[in-house]
């Protein structure tokens, strides 16, 4: 089979494919074959991702603040800081002891099924933990 479209793979890669494409020909699979089994592979791993994220952001203990399910708060060693959820990705952070607000844009993180609340909290918690936001002010 010739390979040299698939310029995708580098060349050290095609003897290796033509290997695999044989293989794939011998088990009688298609090419509709091939991407189901990469769909999978692809969804393990993000499903691999999304729990090691989440096992990280628990690492990181808030607490509620008030009744609302917006707004809570870190101990840290400079201090308490409360957390607002002020719009979609993005989180307004208080120094308690100085009164000292900053606004972080939240990356983004695989997390899996989680409530948008509880996504909010670890996604800061992720951000805090991969020096996004960093707590020193």
């Amino acid at each position: 089979m010739n390979l040299t479209r698939l310029k995708r793979f580098d060349k050290s890669k095609h003897e290796q494919l033509e290997g695999l494409l044989q293989w794939c020909t011998l088990m009688g699979l298609s090419g509709q074959d091939l991407v189901s089994l990469g769909g999978h592979i692809a969804r393990a791993q993000q499903a691999e991702e999304s729990r090691k994220n989440r096992e990280l952001a628990e690492t990181i203990k808030f607490d509620k603040v008030g009744d609302s399910e917006e707004r809570w708060s870190y101990l840290t060693p400079n201090g308490r800081y409360t957390f607002q959820d002020t719009s979609w990705g993005r989180v307004s952070v208080v120094n308690n002891k100085t009164k000292v607000r900053k606004t972080f844009n939240l990356e983004q993180y695989e997390l899996g099924r989680v409530g948008w609340q509880k996504r909010e909290r670890m996604r800061c918690a992720l951000n805090i933990i991969h020096g996004k936001i960093v707590l020193d002010f």
